[in-house]
């Protein structure tokens, strides 16, 4: 589902990534660990068709994503993007994210609402008033609803108690069932969750 084949990024100022090779099958759920610095969101952004590779191959779904970069976006959803979004309840967000993303998978607000109500929030609350956990389990709740085939999180469980995270772990694990790829970058002293079946290690290139 998701291929990197000798990925680098290279900047005006340094190498963030440099020749990473690594595969995402189909309903696998791996997490990105790295010191700050070690091209963990740069990672995520050119998976997510964000920025383009300098050099190597990247493939979501068998799809190029420098060649074809808005058809590999289908595929994707990269979470917590929207959530700045004014003016919009939590219901109104993901209702939106479940219409414009899958709309073949007829997910509309009869189906959102025991979602909200899962994450344990209120779908009344306009998402420009959420704390930092909670915005957290809004994301992951909209990438739930996105029903996409390749999900990618910034450290989707930190900041949470101990409740949100078994919830969390209990919507992530049913989009692996789903056959969901799921690729996630976590600190590297960030402490193991079941809901990884394994993890990648990046290190910081340098200049």
């Amino acid at each position: 589902m998701i291929r990197a084949e000798r990925l680098s990024k290279v900047t005006a100022r340094r190498t963030v990534l440099s020749e990473i090779t690594f595969a995402v099958e189909k309903g696998d759920a791996v997490s990105i660990a790295g010191p700050p610095g070690s091209g963990k969101s740069t990672l995520l952004r050119i998976l997510a068709t964000l920025m383009p590779p300098t050099s190597g191959r990247v493939e979501i779904a068998g799809i190029d994503v420098t060649a074809r970069p808005f058809d590999a976006r289908k595929k994707v959803f990269l979470s917590g993007m929207g959530l700045g979004c004014h003016d919009m309840t939590v219901f109104e967000f993901l209702r939106l994210i479940a219409s414009t993303r899958a709309p073949g998978n007829r997910r509309t607000a009869v189906d959102v609402a025991p979602l909200i109500a899962r994450v344990g929030l209120d779908a009344a609350r306009s998402v420009t008033t959420l704390t930092a956990s909670e915005r957290r389990l809004v994301a992951i709740a909209a990438s739930i609803a996105s029903r996409a085939d390749v999900l990618l999180f910034s450290e989707p469980l930190t900041g949470l108690d101990m409740s949100a995270i078994e919830c969390c772990t209990s919507l992530l694990s049913e989009a692996r069932a789903r056959g969901a790829a799921i690729l996630a970058t976590t600190d590297v002293d960030a402490p193991p969750s079941p809901v990884w079946s394994r993890q990648i290690h990046l290190e910081a290139v340098g200049a």
